[in-house]
């Protein structure tokens, strides 16, 4: 069986930034919104994560996302992945699967899933992340998660008084929560 993976953060914004005239198109509220949101739930920030699956409706989007979710400063985008960054041996292997431009538009769903098989470790040297113990997946750009492999010491469910600890799957089915549990 494959590495059981555990989201740390979770946030789903919403937004509706095209009704507003001085709307730039160069970065999305809601995106910025979202990634703060699941990185303050999972207690961790873009330095930390060790690959990108991105929601990647139009080519563009992929250079706000990055810049929207803290990689880079808003323009540094194109210089942020200059040199191979977003490659397998980049220093954020980014839509490792090609991306929807590549793999199909499912509205984001096939994000989620590279990201669980990457984090099982299920592909090949050709596709696999050697380093792949934490990352960040949007299904749309106002959909972000912030998942990581289960340590062998960490109890597959656990509860508290106060507050319910996310439970641990193994499961790849096509649904967001049969993919990675939630609190």
């Amino acid at each position: 069986a494959g590495a059981l993976v555990r989201g740390l953060g979770l946030a789903v914004t919403t937004g509706r930034p095209f009704l507003d005239p001085g709307f730039d198109y160069l970065g999305f509220p809601s995106t910025q919104k979202a990634a703060a949101e699941a990185y303050a739930m999972a207690g961790v920030g873009p330095q930390e994560m060790q690959f990108a699956q991105i929601y990647d409706c139009f080519t563009y989007v992929v250079l706000c996302t990055l810049e929207d979710y803290g990689f880079c400063q808003k323009g540094e985008g194109g210089a942020f992945v200059e040199g191979g960054t977003l490659r397998l041996g980049g220093r954020l292997p980014t839509n490792t699967s090609g991306g929807q431009l590549s793999e199909g538009h499912v509205q984001g769903m096939m994000q989620v899933i590279e990201g669980v098989r990457q984090l099982r470790h299920e592909y090949g040297p050709d596709r696999q992340i050697k380093t792949c113990e934490i990352g960040i997946v949007s299904s749309t750009r106002r959909s972000v998660t912030i998942a990581r492999t289960r340590p062998a010491s960490v109890p597959t469910t656990t509860s508290s008084p106060s507050r319910s600890v996310p439970c641990w799957t193994s499961s790849v089915a096509m649904g967001p929560r049969s993919l990675v549990s939630f609190a």
